[in-house]
C-alpha cells in the first residue's frame, strides 16, 4: 500500500493527497473554474417521452421535477382514483416541453457566444439579427478636406461646413465662430 508523509515528523496518511495540494474540482466543471457549458435538450424528444411515460419521462429534461412529479402522480392516483395521474400526465408532458426548449435556447446562445469568440454567452437572442457596427466619426475640428487635400475643411461632428483654409503643416486653432 502507498502512503504520503515520507518527511520526518509528519503522519503516515494512506493513500491521501498532501495537504499542499489544490483542492480537485468535480468531474463535471472545467479545470479554469469557469461554468461547465449548458447541455442541449430536444422539445420533440422530451415530448416523446413525457407522453408515453409522463412523469418519468420528464427525467430527461429535469431529474428533480421528474421524482418530485412522479410522487404527485402516485399519491395522486391513490387519492383520486386515477385522476390526479391523469393531470399530472398532461403536466408533465408541458413542462418537459418547456423545459427542454429554454435549455436548447441556452444551448443556442452558449454556440453563438463560441463562434463569436467572446466565450461568454451572447447577450442577444439567438436569430435576431445584429445591428451593424457604427462607422468611425471623427472629432469636430480642422481636418484635411475630402474633395482638395491642399486645405483643411472644418468638420462640426455630423458634417463638413464651407469652413476652409489652405493647408499648413499643422491644422490651424478652431475659429470662434464657426
Amino acid at each position: 500500500m502507498t502512503y504520503v508523509g515520507d518527511e520526518p515528523g509528519e503522519p503516515k496518511r494512506y493513500g491521501l493527497p498532501p495537504p499542499s495540494a489544490p483542492p480537485m474540482s468535480s468531474p463535471k466543471s472545467p479545470p479554469d473554474g469557469s461554468q461547465p457549458p449548458p447541455v442541449d435538450k430536444s422539445a420533440g424528444v422530451a415530448f416523446v417521452l413525457t407522453f408515453f411515460f409522463g412523469p418519468v419521462g420528464l427525467l430527461y429534461v429535469s431529474v428533480a421535477g421528474g421524482l418530485i412529479l412522479t410522487l404527485v402522480a402516485i399519491v395522486g392516483f391513490v387519492l383520486t382514483l386515477g385522476i390526479g395521474t391523469i393531470v399530472a400526465w398532461v403536466i408533465s408532458i408541458i413542462w418537459g416541453c418547456v423545459e427542454a426548449s429554454r435549455k436548447h435556447s441556452t444551448f443556442q446562445q452558449y454556440l453563438a457566444s463560441i463562434s463569436s469568440g467572446t466565450g461568454h454567452p451572447a447577450p442577444s437572442v439567438v436569430g435576431k439579427p445584429t445591428p451593424p457596427p457604427l462607422p468611425h466619426v471623427p472629432p469636430p475640428g480642422w481636418h484635411p478636406d475630402p474633395a482638395d487635400p491642399s486645405y483643411w475643411r472644418w468638420w462640426d461632428g455630423s458634417r463638413w461646413t464651407e469652413a476652409t483654409q489652405p493647408r499648413f503643416e499643422t491644422p490651424p486653432p478652431p475659429a470662434s465662430g464657426v
